[in-house]
């Protein structure tokens, strides 16, 4: 099964938009059900907060009632609520948004980049999550998400790392700058 995954400020649980719901439609599919049940379980255990979030690819929609990508996205998060909800999660932890195709993953340049801009994001805003073992043999949502304070350690690492390899690009710079002035030599 193709599931994308990844890792931000905020442990966020990303999974493929074709598996919850057909091309157009806001009507969750069975085969996501029950990931759902288990994302359910999840937020219950860990009292979260979440957002549930909805994107789309680029392609205009126009199939009355629904005539935007916006409206598409704020529909289909909408239903991932309800479910959730329906499965014992407290409505007063849950909010959904819809952000059409104004935040892709990768350019819509392809079938199968617009494929992965069609998501759902799962977003826990307070939770102290650690890891979770399912009956599953299978690799699960929740397989691969750490706790709260290793994602703020992980994300400071990647900050310095980051400013490490602004540093050694700009030293490279300036040794690049430095041969070429001494060939002019």
């Amino acid at each position: 099964m193709d599931r994308a995954y990844y890792i931000d400020m905020h442990p966020i649980i990303s999974l493929v938009d074709s598996y919850f719901f057909d091309m157009g439609s806001t009507v969750l599919n069975a085969k996501i059900r029950p990931t759902l049940k288990e994302v359910a379980e999840f937020i219950i255990e860990t009292n979260a907060n979440v957002q549930v979030e909805g994107h789309t690819d680029n392609i205009k929609v126009n199939r009355p009632p629904i005539t935007s990508n916006w409206a598409l996205s704020s529909l289909r998060a909408t239903e991932v609520v309800e479910f959730l909800v329906s499965n014992g999660v407290s409505p007063k932890h849950l909010s959904a948004v819809g952000y059409g195709d104004t935040r892709p993953l990768v350019p819509n340049t392809s079938v199968e980049n617009r494929s992965r801009n069609r998501r759902i994001d799962i977003v826990l805003t307070n939770a102290v999550i650690s890891m979770k073992k399912t009956k599953s043999k299978e690799p699960t949502t929740m397989d691969i998400i750490g706790n709260e304070h290793d994602i703020k350690e992980r994300t400071k690492i990647f900050e310095a790392e980051r400013e490490m390899g602004r540093a050694n690009d700009l030293n490279k710079k300036a040794k690049d700058a430095s041969k070429t002035e001494e060939k002019k030599e």
